[in-house]
């Protein structure tokens, strides 16, 4: 009986999620709030993203962890599981346009909820309190627990029907089926609700607004917050100022940002941000020729060493740097992509060729959980400037962006291009063959040799230009992202250019691309703009111009500090509101 009541449970739930991805109607331009943020009085445009935002699975993840600290133990939550894979937009994995619940998904929250029940379906009573209590004193204080802990899941006071919905349902699945099971079904409940892993913002109609958007309720604002600064849910503090009237008022609001970067889920948020954008989950994919690389060695333990010790070092020291760099250095953009401190142990220190003092600050970086014991201390060292300067010159991004032999100057070009410069390249046509690596080697003298092909070639030219133009600064570094002098018995040429930037020209090196990048105005706008599309969980448009312009200008006029970028996107009108549904 038991399974049949988790199945209409799931059944029910599920129908509501599939309805939930409406598409929304019209909307319109941005809204005057107190931030005092100039307003463009733009006509109604299409807008395809959906109504209901959902969480995605890192959230969700977080928010398990938030909800039972101290319920659940490290060993049940890694039970759980992954989430099945999103399809990402603009490079996140929070667009709401393309993000749909599958039959999958909706199964996957059904077995997590059942799971976490099971967990705890002995000592809930005990973990709510209620431990104490008999009779109906105990399903009194159970109703109030439960009411408690929907209202800190779903992130927002309870209605006076959802309360009574839930006391209903749990007295008369205790009645039914016993005190254990009937709480275990209420959990589940709660667990599966669309009001849990989907962010309903229905904005407050009372207060006024230009027409075609809402602005949020302060229960759905701090929402927002806690998921872009915390990749969670609420605290009390926050639930506390939403409550209060705390989070009416563009000071209120940036007093709460701060408190919660200060707070260590601060450094978990951003960290979620560049973790996509910058593609830490590309680090430790590929796999590189072993006869090039580790020829003194069989291949079945190159493998194991390129895949189970050096790359996960180079994981955890992108990882590291960001961190770092954010919340410990600069706290910049411009620090990012060109600082040359780097966080490394033995294996990368001999990569690198070089040694960190004895005495550097040593990380264990627990990014990748317990792995990093293995891994051993990340010692802080400063790498040789003129031939590393900030993300773009660690060993992770050279690898995951490398072909097995040799670099690949189009996929490092395309990436820069993309994420660092809002201009990625269109697909190759069709009927543009892919560079045989093998076969053109025998033809030419250098890696840049074989790649120059392609803007000899006027099908290629147009786009590579730009591409090759970054990529070919690179040629210093190998596919392990090891210094080289030498290709092939020849020297290298890593000299390249920018075109499309506000800072054109040509370039020596990668080192030299980073520090024009850093201080590059068109870079900061593109920040901005990643920055702004993974907070809305939607792309931007044209609608957004004259708000999104004033971040640009802030993150620009503070040297790209991006903490106070942070603080000054969750007090812009963009982040305040919501395109209505006409």
């Amino acid at each position: 009986m038991r399974r049949q009541i988790q199945k209409w449970v799931f059944l029910s739930l599920a129908s509501l999620v599939g309805g939930g991805c409406a598409e929304s109607p019209d909307a319109a331009s941005t809204v005057e709030t107190e931030s005092a943020v100039a307003i463009e009085r733009s006509q109604p445009e299409k807008s395809s993203t959906p109504f209901l935002k959902r969480m995605p699975a890192s959230t969700y993840g977080n928010a398990i962890r938030d909800l039972f600290e101290g319920m659940l133990s490290h060993d049940d939550l890694l039970e759980l599981g992954p989430l099945p894979l999103a399809i990402e937009l603009n490079n996140f994995d929070n667009n709401a346009a393309v993000d749909v619940a599958s039959p999958t998904l909706v199964e996957a929250y059904h077995n997590r909820a059942v799971l976490i029940s099971e967990f705890l379906i002995a000592e809930l009573e005990d973990h709510f309190g209620c431990g104490d209590e008999v009779g109906e004193a105990l399903q009194t204080c159970m109703e109030k627990e439960f009411e408690a802990f929907a209202t800190r899941a779903w992130r927002r006071p309870l209605e006076q029907e959802e309360r009574a919905l839930i006391a209903a349902m749990n007295r008369d699945w205790v009645q039914e089926f016993g005190r254990n099971e009937g709480d275990a079904l209420t959990l589940q409940f709660i667990l599966q609700s669309p009001h849990f892993f989907y962010y309903p913002e229905f904005g407050n109609p009372e207060v006024e607004s230009p027409e075609g958007y809402t602005v949020l309720t302060p229960h759905e604002l701090a929402s927002r917050m806690a998921a872009l600064l915390w990749d969670s849910i609420p605290d009390a503090a926050l639930m506390a100022a939403a409550e209060s009237g705390g989070l009416d008022t563009s000071e209120g609001i940036a007093e709460e940002a701060r408190r919660m970067l200060s707070d260590w889920r601060g450094q978990q948020g951003v960290q979620n941000f560049y973790r996509q954008l910058l593609e830490f989950d590309a680090i430790g994919g590929n796999s590189v020729d072993f006869s090039v690389y580790f020829p003194e060695i069989a291949a079945e333990d190159a493998s194991d060493y390129l895949h189970q010790v050096i790359q996960p070092a180079m994981r955890s020291e992108a990882e590291l740097f960001v961190n770092r760099e954010i919340f410990h250095g600069s706290g910049t953009l411009g620090g990012l992509l060109s600082s040359n401190r780097s966080y490394l142990n033995e294996p990368l220190a001999d990569l690198y060729e070089t040694e960190p003092a004895e005495d550097a600050p040593g990380f264990i970086w627990m990014g990748q959980g317990e792995a990093a014991f293995f891994l051993g201390p990340l010692r802080e060292t400063e790498l040789d400037p003129a031939k590393r300067a900030g993300f773009l010159t660690l060993s992770g991004f050279l690898n995951s962006h490398a072909k097995p032999a040799q670099p690949s100057p189009v996929e490092r070009g395309v990436y820069i291009l993309d994420r660092f410069l809002c201009n990625k390249p269109s697909p190759p046509p069709d009927q543009v063959p892919d560079l045989d690596e093998a076969s053109a080697a025998a033809e030419v003298q250098t890696n840049r040799d074989k790649y120059a092909k392609h803007t000899s070639d006027p099908l290629c030219a147009g786009c590579h230009v730009a591409i090759d133009g970054i990529g070919f600064t690179f040629e210093n570094y190998d596919s392990m992202g090891a210094w080289r002098e030498m290709d092939n018995g020849f020297p290298v040429d890593a000299t390249g250019e920018l075109v499309g930037t506000d800072l054109d020209g040509p370039l020596s090196d990668a080192v030299e691309l980073a520090h024009t990048l850093a201080g590059s105005r068109t870079v900061h706008d593109c920040h901005v703009t990643n920055w702004t599309r993974y907070a809305l969980g939607r792309s931007t448009d044209g609608m957004d111009r004259v708000n999104l312009d004033a971040l640009k200008e802030g993150f620009w006029q503070s040297n790209g500090d991006i903490r106070s970028l942070l603080v000054n996107l969750v007090t812009n009108p963009l982040f305040r509101t919501t395109r209505s549904v006409q």
